[in-house]
């Protein structure tokens, strides 16, 4: 960003700064927009002045809490009063309509990726306090076993031991989810891998783009399809079978592991700088090659958050905030 649009402070959520009449024309856009660590024009706490007072009771906030008043709502009271049978358009929804559990109204699950997310909230919190629980248990019994039982021990120590556990983790999530089908997803996997040892960018795009478009084509392959004595494996499908739709998500941070480990060999920067890292740093700062294994391949293509959710984070990134400590006030 050029140097003249560069604010001379950071501006809080709650905060409005109003820079000297001078600085309007340079500032333009700029001057609306909230500045984090990482912005071009931030500035270091150190050096900024006291910031203004809070412009809680100014006549912008009054004007958003009016509107906020009115228009949320309106927006509840819109889809509330189409739902009812006695509007003259119920007909037109109704066939879309299912039973709910607040109140005796009813829902629209007729969306299949909304009804799949819907319908697996239960299962979904399950999953994440089971995740959580054995994640504490699993580090109580790394330090108990590393002759530190107290929690004394410096935290990068303590993350650099998750990964056993987050890979035994998340290929048993894998198969619970998938059932067979996980022995597809391992395979493309490996020879993700194995193409980007290969330090070949152009054979990574080719390949996942391959992928993509024949899992969708053919519907996540059938096992009997490649031989009849391979059919009863069809049989196992796991709680979601179609492991191919979310699948380009995952495409996603298998291009990422591939170009960050491109150029960490090309002899990208592996030396972390001096201070607290920034998010940018930590994406763009390369490791030292024996990081980029298989191990550590999957636990960051399968981590359970990742997967599921499907955020996406560079494998650098990644590997920055779970084999080393990371200040979570960054």
């Amino acid at each position: 960003m050029p140097s003249d649009m560069q604010s001379v402070r950071p501006l809080s959520p709650l905060m409005v700064y109003e820079p000297p009449q001078s600085e309007w024309k340079s500032l333009g856009v700029v001057s609306l927009t909230v500045q984090t660590p990482t912005s071009s024009n931030f500035t270091p706490p150190e050096t900024q002045p006291p910031p203004p007072p809070p412009r809680w009771r100014s006549p912008e906030f009054i004007f958003y809490g009016v509107a906020f008043l009115i228009v949320v709502p309106y927006m509840v009271k819109i889809p509330y009063d189409i739902s009812n049978e006695s509007n003259p358009n119920f007909y037109k929804i109704s066939p879309r309509l299912q039973e709910g559990w607040l109140f005796g109204r009813r829902v629209d699950n007729s969306d299949a990726q909304y009804r799949s997310f819907r319908s697996n909230i239960p299962s979904l919190l399950a999953l994440s306090t089971v995740h959580l629980l054995s994640g504490k248990l699993y580090a109580r019994i790394a330090r108990f076993l590393s002759n530190d039982p107290e929690d004394n021990a410096p935290e990068s120590s303590h993350n650099a031991s998750r990964a056993p556990f987050l890979m035994v983790f998340s290929l048993l999530m894998l198969t619970g989810l998938h059932g067979t089908s996980a022995l597809k997803i391992l395979a493309i996997l490996a020879a993700n891998y194995w193409i980007a040892m290969l330090k070949i960018p152009a054979l990574t795009w080719i390949f996942n783009g391959a992928v993509l478009f024949a899992s969708n084509w053919y519907e996540g392959f059938r096992f009997g399809d490649v031989h009849g004595a391979l059919a009863s494996l069809d049989n196992l499908p796991g709680f979601y079978p179609r492991w191919h739709i979310s699948f380009n998500i995952t495409m996603l941070r298998l291009l990422s592991f591939n170009m960050d480990y491109y150029w960490a060999a090309k002899g990208g920067l592996v030396t972390a700088p001096g201070g607290t890292m920034t998010h940018k740093q930590r994406a763009t700062i390369s490791h030292s090659l024996e990081l980029y294994s298989f191990t550590n391949f999957l636990v960051y293509v399968l981590y359970p958050a990742l997967y599921i959710a499907g955020p996406i984070m560079g494998f650098n990134d990644f590997v920055w905030q779970v084999c080393c400590y990371v200040d979570p006030n960054e």
